[in-house]
């Protein structure tokens, strides 16, 4: 189905210190219109690149969340890998503008607006799973995308269906978009983190305080758990054991070489994963 819309706004109103700043500018060009979404990270506005009149996403970091003791080296991070992902150019990657802090000190982010929904409202909306002729271009691009961040030393940190928007258009392949790069450097990685309590896409190395290229690999097979059976990965509960999780319990009609190539993406060990360029080949394959 054509996809017209390019955000979702959301319904409710802005709670008053989120709109304070619509109406402001940022990073010298950027005009804050209206608040797009609020997270644990922070606050997500649309915006316009003045001057050029380009329509952007502005995303601009709780400063309380950097009211810790290591405050200075999460700022320090975060800079240097916003310097670095804004020399990875790749199609399947939103286009960062621009970054740096707003005027009262919190670390903002200028971006592109990506098309399409979310890859949450696309796989959400298709029970069986996603129809082959979206999933095989969607996880190529994704996989595409993550290889080429692991291979200038950036590890995404947060992939999640929410992290990812995907745009479908007659007489053309779908498209993907990874979102929320260099913002997600800021996100902590606590020892006791609830896997059941929402966060599916978190690998065990990332629940002992540690992200890795394998970490996006793992939350990319819990992606694609999802688009093939329909249903979203239910991880086991204490993360133990060597199991490789094995997705034709739920979805049997699965080639058992797909179901095996999954099952190592979710694997609890990080070295049996495999790299993202693997799962690139392997997937075009």
């Amino acid at each position: 189905m054509p996809q017209s819309t390019v955000v979702d706004i959301p319904a409710a109103a802005p709670a008053p210190a989120l709109a304070s700043r619509i109406g402001t500018v940022e990073l010298g060009c950027f005009r804050l219109d209206a608040v797009l979404g609020e997270g644990w990270q922070g606050t997500t506005y649309l915006a316009t690149q003045l001057g050029l009149r380009r329509p952007a996403v502005v995303k601009i970091a709780h400063a309380d969340r950097l009211a810790s003791p290591h405050a200075a080296t999460m700022r320090l991070r975060f800079a240097e890998e916003l310097r670095t992902a804004t020399r990875v150019t790749h199609p399947n990657l939103v286009t960062l503008y621009a970054a740096g802090e707003t005027r009262d000190g919190a670390p903002v982010i200028a971006m592109e607006r990506a098309a399409g929904q979310t890859l949450e409202q696309r796989l959400a909306a298709h029970a069986s799973g996603l129809p082959h002729d979206v999933l095989g271009p969607a996880f190529t691009q994704l996989a595409a995308a993550l290889a080429a961040l692991h291979a200038h030393g950036l590890v995404h940190r947060a992939l999640s269906p929410r992290s990812a928007r995907l745009e479908l258009a007659p007489d053309r392949p779908a498209k993907l978009k990874v979102l929320d790069l260099g913002l997600s450097t800021l996100r902590p990685q606590p020892r006791h983190w609830s896997a059941r309590a929402g966060e599916r896409y978190v690998a065990p190395e990332q629940l002992a305080g540690r992200a890795t290229p394998a970490s996006d690999v793992y939350a990319m097979g819990a992606l694609l758990w999802w688009a093939l059976t329909g249903r979203e990965y239910d991880p086991p509960g204490e993360r133990g054991g060597d199991h490789h999780p094995d997705p034709r319990r739920i979805a049997p009609a699965l080639p058992a070489r797909v179901a095996r190539f999954v099952g190592r993406m979710l694997a609890r060990r990080e070295h049996e994963r495999p790299c993202a360029k693997a799962v690139l080949a392997a997937w075009t394959d």
